[in-house]
């Protein structure tokens, strides 16, 4: 019953609901819900940019936030060849 739980039934219905598998059975693009994953991790990615370029964050804190984009990132790319 948590707001973790309902986001993550909200994104597995959207993925089954989402009928674009090729001859292969495999999936051929993102799911709605993966497009904006990926916009907002390339905005969050922009905005630790300016913050390290005006000094408001140091290097280890830019990195550490770098890492778990990246990881988001990978997560919502998984099954695409490209976003």
């Amino acid at each position: 019953q948590s707001p973790y739980a309902e986001a993550l039934r909200i994104e597995y219905e959207a993925i089954l609901a989402q009928d674009d598998t090729g001859p292969d059975g495999e999936r051929q693009s993102l799911t709605e819900h993966e497009r904006l994953r990926v916009k907002a991790v390339a905005a969050a990615r922009k905005a630790i940019e300016e913050l390290r370029t005006n000094g408001d964050i140091g290097d280890e804190a830019f990195h550490k936030i770098e890492e778990a984009l990246d990881r988001t990132e990978l997560y919502a790319l998984r099954y695409a060849d490209r976003p």
